[in-house]
């Protein structure tokens, strides 16, 4: 959500903090990650009321992702190169990883991403 369509913010907001976000009507719409410095202000991961934005559902978004690319790159042997997960398309917004070979570049575009921390 960008930063225009924010009637008012509850509370303190840290970046990386998780928010409810409610219509005008107090309708709830999902829950995301804050960021109150930046245009784009709430990039909203689930629409499933009660859904935490913990490391479990993280990594089940990317597991996801993973999975559905293995089945799309399954048996080819001309390359060895792809996009893992893609930012929005995935369900993330704000990251993206490419496999090349045996390697895995992330790219974060989100500050909020950056307090989400996994095993490797």
């Amino acid at each position: 959500m960008f930063s225009g369509a924010i009637a008012a913010v509850e509370g303190e907001a840290r970046v990386g903090d998780e928010a409810d976000v409610f219509s005008s009507s107090g309708r709830w719409l999902g829950r995301g990650l804050i960021h109150p410095d930046a245009a784009l202000r709430v990039r909203i991961y689930t629409r499933s009321q009660g859904q935490a934005l913990d490391e479990a559902f993280f990594l089940a978004r990317i597991d996801q992702a993973a999975q559905l690319r293995g089945t799309l790159f399954q048996g080819r042997t001309d390359t060895d190169a792809y996009r893992l997960l893609f930012s929005e398309a995935d369900g993330l917004s704000g990251l993206v990883i490419d496999r090349y070979a045996d390697c895995l570049s992330v790219q974060v575009d989100s500050k909020a991403l950056l307090r989400i921390s996994a095993p490797c």
